[in-house]
């Protein structure tokens, strides 16, 4: 289906309500590399960096975007032990949400990457 107006709507929300936050974009239903690239490659205008062609179905592109997610994590583990002064010992957790329209496939890519 490629960019929708919905979704560019919600990438200037995201922009705008978490520009502080690391995006990760992956597309879904891509079962086919040349499928993927195809759908994937409009994906780029809603200025998240590379756009992540995967299945959810087939696990095709999940390792890369589980590389992607685990990337993402030390980087901002690494950020907050360097802010973190010997008085906050407090423990932070890093959070991670999977969102789009439905029955695009969350709930089979969360269940994949489990």
């Amino acid at each position: 289906e490629g960019v929708t107006l919905s979704d560019m709507e919600i990438a200037k929300w995201l922009r705008y309500n978490h520009s502080d936050k690391r995006i990760i974009l992956s597309v879904n239903k891509c079962e086919s590399t040349s499928i993927g690239d195809a759908l994937s490659t409009d994906f780029w205008k809603l200025g998240f960096g590379e756009p992540h062609a995967v299945s959810a179905i087939s696990a095709t592109g999940i390792f890369e975007l589980m590389e992607s997610i685990q990337g993402a994590i030390e980087e901002n583990e690494h950020k907050k032990k360097a802010s973190k002064t010997a008085a906050s010992e407090e423990k932070e957790y890093t959070k991670i949400a999977f969102v789009g329209r439905p029955n695009v496939g969350k709930s089979s890519m969360v269940n994949n990457i489990l």
